[in-house]
Formats: C-alpha cells, structure tokens, sequence
C-alpha cells in the first residue's frame, strides 16, 4: 500500500482582528434593532451600550499594563468593543429614522393623497402581490417605505396611485421580518386610479426592463431560470416545480446571485480589458464599476453586495500589490452592510451567505487535502470540499427555518454546477446582445438549453429516494455543528486518520440508525392532533404503521409531520373537500412517501386539480363499515351512510380509532367538520370513547348534552388557529365541555396534541403552543 506524504498539509487560516468587529457590530445591531421593534426606548439603549463598550475597553487597557504578552488579545478586544459602540449608534439611528416614518406615514391621512414608487421586484402569493415601494407625499417629500400589496402586478420604478388602506406594523413575524428589511407599513391597493410605468427607473432599470422583455420569463419555466440566473429575478421561477426541486436537490443557491456570478462577470470584463492593453489600476476600477453596476441590475441582494464588497476589496489588494484575503474582505463587507443597514442582520440570505463565505475560507483546503489523501482527483476533492464545507455552515441556520436537510446536495452540485455556470456565461453574454438589438433574440436558445439541461438535472435529482430529508430541530442542537468547527480549527488541524474516522463514522451512523430505528419502526401507539393553524390533521402511528386523517391548509402540515419524526405516511385519508383539509396535501405528498389515498364513497368525482397533479394512483373510496389497520389502531369508517360528493361539511368521513394492546387501550372519535346534527345520528354506534376530535374546528353547534352524554368522552380536542376570524373554538362549545366534565384541549393554545393508550387511563402531552397564528 502506498503512503502519501503529509508535507501538504494546508496551513491554519488566519483569523484578523477584524472578524471580531464583524461579530460586535452584528450582535449589537441586532440586539438594539430587536429591543426597538418590541417596543423599549432606543437612545437610552445605545447609550447603554457604548458605556458599556468603553467601560470593557478600559478594563482591557488595565490589563495590558499587567500582562505581557497580551497585546494580540488586545487588538481583537478593540476591534470588537469599537464595533459594538459602531454597531448601536448605527442601530439606533435606524430605528429612529424607522419611527419616524412609522409616524409619517400613520398621519398621512388618504391613500389617495401619497404616490408610491416601486422598488425591486414584486412576490406573488395567494393572497395577492406585493412589493416594497417609497412611500411620497403631497409635496414629493419621502416619508417611508411600505409593503405596497395588489392585484395588479408593479414593476421597478412605476410610480402608483390608488385608493385603499394603511396598516401600520404593530406585531407578528411577518410584520417584524418586513420592519427589519426597512418597511413601517402595508398598504393594500383596492383600486389603482394612476401608473406610471418605468417613471423612475433609471438607466440600468431601463437595460434590464429591456431585457427582460427579450427573454419573456413568464414563457417557460427554463426562461424563468435564465431570467434568475442571470437577472436576479425570480418572481416567476418561485411560481413553478422546479423552485421546490431547487431547494430539495440544494440547487438554489446557484439561482441566487453571489460570488460565483461576480466571478464569472469579472471574468470575461478581465479578458476583454487585457486584451485592450489596460493597466492593472485602470482594470481594477473598471471591473469595481462593472460589478457595482452588475449587483445595482439584479436588485442589490444583500449576499451580492457582500461578494462586491469582498471582490472590491481584493482588486484594491491587487492593484496596490499586496494580496486579498477572504475572511478580512468578509469582515469589512459584513460591518459595512450592517452599519449601513441593520437590519440586515436577521436576513436569512444575507446570513446563509456570510457563513457559508466563512467556512469555505476557513475549511475547504483541509476538507479538499484529506480527501485527496483518500483517492479523489484534486479537481474533484475541491469541488466537493467547497460544498460541504457550505453545508455544514448553512445546516443550524437553515434546518429551523426550512425543516430539511438535502442529501443529494454534493451530488447535485457537482453534476449541476459546471452547467449552470456555463448558463450564467452565455446567458450574460446573450442578455447584453439582446439589450443592443432585440432583433438578436433567436440567440437566446444557447442559454435556455442549458437552462433545461439544469432543469432536466434538478428533476432527476429531486426525483430520487431521500433526496432531501424532513427533519424538525431548533437551533440550539444543531449549533453543535459550530461547536465541533471551532474544535476541528482549534484542535484537530491535522491528517485524520482513517481508523479514526472509521470511529467517528461509525458512531455517528449508529447514532442515526438508532434514530430512524426509534422513529421509523419502534414509534408508541398515539393519536396526535397536529397544530397547523385553522385546519385539520390528525397523525394515528403506531410503530412503522401510519395515517393521516386531514393535511391541514397549506405547507405548515410538513413541518408538523417533521415534528413528529415521521419518514413515511401508509396512507392519507382526506374526510371532505374543504381547502382546510385538504390544502397541505399537494405539500405531503411532494415530501413524503405516500402509499394510500383514501376519501368516502362518491368523494373522489370531486378531487381539485392540484391533488390530481400529483397523486397519480388510484383514489380508494370507503364507507360505513370498512375498517383500515393502523398496527395495533383500528379505523372503522362510521359517517357518510350514503354516497356524497365531499363539498360539504356534512359529507366529512368519520373515523371511530380503537387501539386494544400491549400498552393499554385507546378510543378516538374523528368527526371531521360534521357538528351534532351529524354527530348524534352515528354517536349510538361508537358508544362510549376516551377522546372526542370536536367537530368543525368547536363550533357553536359542533356539541350537544345529547351528543356528550352518549360518548362520554374523558377528554375534548378541538384544531383552531391563533385569532382566527370565526370564533374557534366557541364559548357554547367548552361550556357545553365543561358542564360535563369533559377535560378541554385546543391546537392555538397547546400546540401539537397527543394522546396515548394506557392500562390505567390515557395519557395527554401537549407541545406548549408551537404555533403563533
């Protein structure tokens, strides 16, 4: 066997000073910026802070009079105290100028009487489309910025007036999220009485609404990609699949634009400019200017400042001889855009940027140097360092906030990276020529083939079993992947050492398996009404047997499941018709395994159109009598007696669950959104149970005496989101709970619900309200 040298061994990166003032000027902006959107006074704030920071740095002066040796110390103790006092004071000043356009804007009056000028490009949801615009008053002085909501689409720089309403951000995640990216507001639009568009679009507005006319990204999905890729846009590609394939496959970060499209842009002004001769100062400024020109046309994202940041300061490197480095440019971009916009801290691109940009130059020449020890080509083993080097910085900050982790990523990245590069080069290259002469737009079919190919990549990879996994975790567990960075930097700078790794490996495997073992096949017997705001979904598992009753609204029933540990569903049964039943179900089944889709008799004429799209088996129907086991549950099917098309309430599938095991026992009433007219006519055949799923979310009519008084049900659990509009779950129905001594739970106040069999009684646990709807 032959051994490698060692000798190669990269060196430990250098860490300067400055990363501590990143760090400072980070925590004390986001610090002061929290304080202030709850509410507390900002100058006394900042204030605070400053003192504090001096009063730290003359501690340390005393200590440096005390300690020899301590002066490297020293200067990161100074970067990061100056940075705190820099970090507040800018804070503060945002969050004052931040109130003050709250209260311009509040005492406007009229929407009628302001103009808005558009700004960026507009998101699309269900609930219309929005986009952030300056807020203009009577005499074009600007008072804010807002986020301007419609029907109507808006594009960069159109100038609008309308009539509609003004609500001021007071609370809530979204409100907060919005605050922080500099908005006070939302106004919604109900009639649009003036526009006009381009108005205020500038010259690099104007190329890039010129281009964008040339490539038509509303034509197809891989026009839609092209038009991300190489404009920044992605309005239209987050309307489609492949967004969704994207993100599985660990893909999106290369629609975004960042480094490696500054690069590439860099890249080809670098030739052209060499081959006019210039010099390297002249190359240097012309290639700043390119690029700031460059982030300005794709909407200056705060991950491509950051790169322009880093790349401007490694030309001015350049140009004066010395040589850039990449944790230094990092800091200087991150403190730069902080400082200049706070509020930048809490934006996940921005954050997901920074870290993956750290772990790239702190760790990918030791990742790619052992796996060039283990076999792999050099071209290869970089290849795959910088991308797991960027995973394993992005895992603790994305896994909570999107609740999966991609497997396929390195794979992905390897066979899709070099395509879409290429995409970006001929995609530029092609855009510039269509914004000289429309009539070149033929040429566009280069880049849009390569666009499919990245498709066609995305689709297949997406496609393949555990591609991405589902996973639930807050952020403090997983922070231990920083804490096993600091000690590979720290301590484990070396060759590992493969029985070592061996070791590691196998431990952490059995770790895993042991996991998916637990979850997978050895899961307890329970019935858990899961918490996915004013709608129904209701998981019975027991070992590796489960069934969804319901899939909730929207896409938050997969974060629910992933709650619950769960891999895979046998079977999905939908009880009606109703969006809030069936809503999440496109979700599910784009997540999950699903073996079974189950409705009642007659229900399946009536499946939407978004459940055929991507359910292609057969829909079984059931009725009164058919029973499905659920490992040791029973479901027997006790409601609809009759045929029904499922557009009802009345026509929601009812299941009576009854576990008799091992464990104990268990019997649950599923009553969909029947409510006791229903419920009282199929009561006689259930009789006694331990839990009632109160009907229709605990309407007014969902009980009666008559009703509990035939179950008698030891505990009530009603699904109802936080401020819902209805009233759910209703004063009739706990009091009606009450007088029976029925013990009363509800989704909005305890979260996720789930209930046990026991020898002795059942046994309730409760999540402590994970949802804040």
């Amino acid at each position: 066997m032959r051994v490698r040298s060692h000798e190669g061994l990269p060196p430990r990166p250098y860490v300067p000073p400055s990363a501590a003032g990143a760090v400072g000027t980070c925590i004390a902006a986001a610090t002061v910026c929290e304080l202030a959107w709850q509410g507390f006074a900002v100058l006394p704030l900042v204030s605070l802070a400053c003192m504090g920071a001096l009063a730290l740095g003359a501690i340390g002066m005393l200590a440096r009079g005390r300690r020899n040796g301590s002066e490297h110390v020293l200067r990161y103790v100074r970067w990061l105290l100056v940075a705190i006092v820099l970090g507040s004071c800018a804070a503060g000043l945002f969050s004052v100028r931040m109130a003050a356009a709250r209260d311009s804007i509040a005492a406007a009056g009229a929407v009628s009487a302001l103009s808005f000028v558009v700004e960026g490009d507009p998101s699309v949801s269900s609930t219309g489309i929005s986009s952030t615009a300056k807020v203009l008053g009577r005499e074009g002085r600007l008072l804010g910025r807002v986020r301007l909501s419609s029907q109507a689409m808006f594009e960069a720089g159109d100038v609008v007036r309308g009539i509609g309403t003004i609500d001021v951000f007071d609370e809530g995640d979204w409100e907060r999220s919005r605050y922080l990216h500099g908005e006070v507001a939302t106004v919604r639009l109900v009639r649009v009485t003036e526009r006009w568009e381009g108005e205020r679009r500038g010259l690099i507005g104007s190329v890039r609404a010129r281009i964008l006319r040339c490539i038509e990204p509303a034509r197809s999905t891989a026009r839609a990609l092209m038009t991300g890729i190489v404009c920044g846009r992605t309005t239209e590609l987050a309307q489609t699949d492949a967004s969704d394939q994207f993100a599985r496959t660990g893909l999106s970060h290369l629609v975004a634009v960042s480094g490696s499209h500054l690069a590439q842009v860099s890249g080809l002004i670098e030739i052209a400019l060499r081959r006019l001769g210039c010099r390297r100062g002249v190359r240097a400024v012309a290639l700043g200017i390119v690029m700031a020109s460059y982030v300005v046309f794709t909407g200056g994202a705060p991950s491509a400042v950051r790169s322009l940041v880093m790349v401007s300061a490694a030309l001015a490197c350049g140009a004066a001889g010395r040589r850039g480095h990449a944790i230094s440019g990092l800091a200087l971009a991150v403190m730069l855009l902080v400082l200049v916009q706070p509020g930048v801290v809490f934006d996940l691109g921005f954050q997901l940027s920074a870290v993956s940009v750290l772990f790239i130059a702190l760790f990918s020449r030791l990742l790619s140097y052992q796996l060039e020890l283990r076999g792999l080509p050099r071209s290869l083993s970089e290849a795959l360092a910088l991308t797991l080097s960027a995973q394993w910085a992005t895992i603790p900050i994305a896994v909570p906030v999107f609740e999966s982790v991609s497997l396929i990523a390195p794979v992905a990245n390897l066979v899709a990276g070099p395509v879409m590069d290429l995409l970006l080069v001929t995609g530029l290259a092609a855009a510039a020529l269509c914004a000289i002469s429309p009539a070149l737009v033929p040429i566009l079919c280069v880049p849009e083939g390569l666009a499919n190919a990245s498709l066609w990549i995305a689709d297949v990879m997406s496609r393949i079993p555990a591609a991405s996994v589902t996973v639930s975790a807050s952020s403090a567990p997983l922070f231990i992947c920083y804490a096993g960075a600091v000690l590979v930097f720290a301590r484990a700078w070396r060759v590992w050492r493969a029985r070592r790794l061996a070791a590691l490996s196998g431990a952490l495997l059995v770790l895993v398996v042991g996991w998916a073992v637990r979850w997978g096949l050895l899961a307890p017997a329970a019935v858990t009404v899961l918490d996915v705001g004013q709608a129904d979904a209701i998981l019975v598992r027991d070992g590796a047997s489960t069934l969804l009753v319901d899939a909730g609204v929207d896409d938050d029933v997969v974060s629910a499941l992933a709650r619950q540990h769960v891999f895979r569903l046998d079977a999905i049964a939908i009880t009606h018709w109703d969006r809030d039943h069936w809503g999440g179900l496109p979700d599910v089944l784009e997540n999950f395994s699903v073996g079974r889709l189950l409705v009642a008799k007659g229900a399946a004429e009536n499946v939407p159109d978004d459940v055929r799209e991507r359910w292609r088996g057969a829909i079984e129907e059931i009725e009164v009598g058919d029973t499905l086991q659920v490992g040791g549950f029973t479901c027997r099917a006790v409601w609809p007696r009759e045929p029904v098309a499922g557009l009802e309430n009345a026509d929601s599938l009812c299941l009576d669950v009854d576990y008799q095991g091992a464990k104990g026992t268990l019997s649950v009433l599923l009553t969909g959104d029947t409510e006791r007219d229903q419920e009282e006519l199929y009561a006689p055949d259930v009789g006694d149970i331990d839990v009632l799923k109160v009907g229709h979310h605990g309407s007014k009519v969902s009980v009666s005496d008559e009703l509990l008084q035939e179950l008698k049900p030891e505990a009530a659990i009603a699904s109802a989101g936080e401020g819902n509009r209805y009233g759910h779950p209703s004063k009739a129905c706990m009091e009606a709970l009450e007088e029976r001594d029925v013990t009363f739970f509800c989704t909005k106040d305890q979260g996720d619900i789930t209930v046990f069999p026991g020898r002795e009684g059942i046994r309730v646990d409760v999540a402590q309200a994970v949802s804040n709807r």
